[in-house]
């Protein structure tokens, strides 16, 4: 009897990686006006975006559903497997309630569920955490507790790179948008307690980058565990932001994740972001 790990599509680990990594990712749905596409699997984070920039409307989402939870933990508890459910914060999204309603249906004990309080990077670190503690023999019940300990100290950060689509979204005014371009201002989100919120407004993406690695040296980064950066979009971006937080933190591992649908939705392409767990 094992530990196998099932998430969802946001914590965008993509889905070639997950026979490597001996996890399940269930996907969420993507609705472009009237086509629908399954995430990671019918378009790609690449595709993603184009449609995004061809659009005149935002993309939406739809949650996975109870009966797709079901098929994929009877699956698992058939093979004698324990069930570890990781999924995007119930605050954006209702993933996590239909994970719960799916237990509730087979009426498993084996089937074990944390709501992450976050989303893409910061959910893909602790699936990343909670595949290490299961190859280093962990069992159930202590892996759910240092998750559930970890999960109190992700903390992402991600700076806005075209204000357009937060126009689009509904939250930024034309008159805002217009005079935030005017000025070269980039808004910073954090995502926290499972909700994401514009922090702080930096004048010029430099300095945007700037304020994020001071900020994550002020909250004490935990430098012995992987940081991840994230892009939508924007690799070189990303690639250059990690290489400037390398020459400043004492990083000792790190990874490079594309961005999808959720921070992807409210910020656009374009947009570049640290996630980091704080000692």
């Amino acid at each position: 009897m094992g530990i196998k790990i099932v998430t969802d599509s946001t914590c965008d680990i993509s889905m070639e990686l997950k026979k490597e990594l001996d996890i399940e990712i269930v996907p969420l749905t993507v609705i472009f006006g009237e086509k629908e596409y399954a995430d990671g699997i019918d378009i790609s984070k690449k595709e993603f975006y184009e449609l995004m920039r061809s659009s005149d409307s935002l993309p939406k989402t739809s949650q996975v559903t109870p009966l797709a939870f079901e098929n994929v933990f009877k699956k698992i508890l058939d093979e004698g497997n324990d069930v570890l459910g990781i999924f995007i914060s119930s605050e954006l999204s209702g993933t996590y309630q239909s994970a719960t309603i799916a237990k509730s249906t087979l009426g498993d004990d084996k089937i074990h569920l944390i709501d992450s309080e976050t989303t893409t990077f910061g959910l893909a670190s602790l699936v990343y955490e909670a595949i290490r503690l299961r190859d280093n023999g962990n069992d159930i019940d202590s892996t759910i507790i240092a998750l559930e300990e970890l999960k109190k100290k992700v903390v992402v950060y991600a700076a806005i790179e075209n204000l357009t689509y937060l126009k689009k979204g509904g939250r930024l005014s034309s008159v805002g948008a217009t005079i935030g371009t005017m000025l070269n201002l980039k808004p910073i989100v954090e995502i926290k307690h499972g909700k994401i919120n514009a922090i702080h407004k930096s004048r010029g993406y430099s300095k945007a980058l700037d304020w994020i690695i001071k900020k994550a040296l002020d909250m004490n980064i935990d430098t012995s565990k992987p940081v991840y950066f994230g892009h939508s979009d924007a690799f070189e971006k990303a690639e250059n932001f990690s290489k400037s937080a390398h020459e400043t933190i004492d990083i000792k591992e790190s990874k490079i994740i594309d961005l999808g649908i959720t921070v992807g939705t409210h910020g656009g392409p374009g947009c570049v972001g640290l996630g980091f767990f704080t000692k």
